[in-house]
């Protein structure tokens, strides 16, 4: 949290000073929501901003109603036999959320924590600029999304983003566009390691579902 701290005394009013100097002046500004000093510049200069989330409307959400679920008791999570206990503080997602489904930081046991607190608070602060852009898209999360356009109406959703850089990349390449959801190219050169290996010798073991 520390570098949220040091760029909001050093980089702030750096921006500012930016911002006033630019000609023509600005007409608007799309800012990461998780940086709070650039939406306090643009209220301050009275330059219309649209905070970018690169996270979906569930996580988004959530995020947001961490005051609501300390609120009512339900944070912090006692434990690994707590983690299926039903989480019934953030509206639209009463009938399924559990404990084991929150982010990794409503994990913690003291809610004084930092990290804690701050996520619910720039989320909420986040939802007060003039739109929110996210990656998702209204047939996946078309009820989360109304939940936030109850906070800021001005909701893009403009996901998935992936396909996007995917269709993008196709067209500048001339390379047709693969099912992987990887951004970089697949490196293969493992294939001609394994093409030598006898049969049946290799164990193939995988931690995505770890990461």
């Amino acid at each position: 949290m520390e570098i949220f701290e040091a760029m909001n005394m050093r980089t702030k009013p750096l921006l500012k000073d930016m911002l006033v100097e630019m000609i023509p002046p600005v007409d608007c500004i799309i800012g990461d929501g998780i940086l709070e000093f650039v939406l306090d510049v643009a209220n301050e200069l009275g330059i219309p901003i649209i905070n970018c989330r690169t996270i979906g409307a569930c996580f988004l959400w959530s995020n947001y109603s961490i005051p609501d679920m300390i609120e009512a008791g339900e944070l912090p999570i006692k434990g690994s036999e707590d983690m299926d206990r039903p989480i019934t503080a953030v509206p639209g997602m009463e009938k399924f959320l559990r404990c084991r489904d929150l982010p990794s930081f409503c994990q913690a046991s003291n809610m004084s924590d930092s990290t804690l607190l701050r996520y619910g608070t720039v989320t909420r602060k986040s939802l007060t600029a003039s739109g929110v852009i996210l990656n998702t898209f209204e047939e996946l999360e078309g009820p989360m999304l109304s939940q936030i356009r109850s906070k800021c109406p001005n909701v893009y959703t403009i996901g998935p983003l992936n396909e996007h850089f995917k269709t993008r990349m196709s067209l500048e390449n001339g390379v047709s566009s693969q099912s992987s959801n990887y951004f970089w190219e697949v490196n293969r050169s493992c294939m001609s390691w394994l093409d030598r290996q006898p049969n049946q010798s290799v164990v193939y073991v995988s931690l995505v579902a770890l990461l």
